[in-house]
């Protein structure tokens, strides 16, 4: 599955097993084939997924933002700038 994380200064893209994020209503966990849905990010929670070689990263959502999510895709629209590395 592919997660593109957008700030508003960085685009990356990286290949996931599973993404797991933090809504204003509880947590999910997305893997390949999820229903699509759009879902707003928690204020100071994080965003956590596995890479396809096993690496897990972590980022905290100071100030939330949005995930779109396809049966193949996920797109992290991000509120704040963040040190983003593959």
């Amino acid at each position: 599955m592919k997660l593109r994380i957008i700030t508003p200064n960085h685009s990356i893209l990286y290949e996931t097993e599973w993404i797991e994020i933090h809504t204003l209503h509880g947590s999910a966990v997305i893997k390949h084939g999820h229903a699509p849905i759009i879902f707003s990010l928690a204020h100071n929670k994080t965003l956590s997924f596995s890479l396809k070689n096993g690496d897990i990263k972590t980022f905290l959502l100071e100030r939330g933002g949005f995930v779109e999510v396809t049966r193949k895709n996920v797109i992290a629209l991000i509120n704040q700038e963040m040190s983003l590395r593959q």
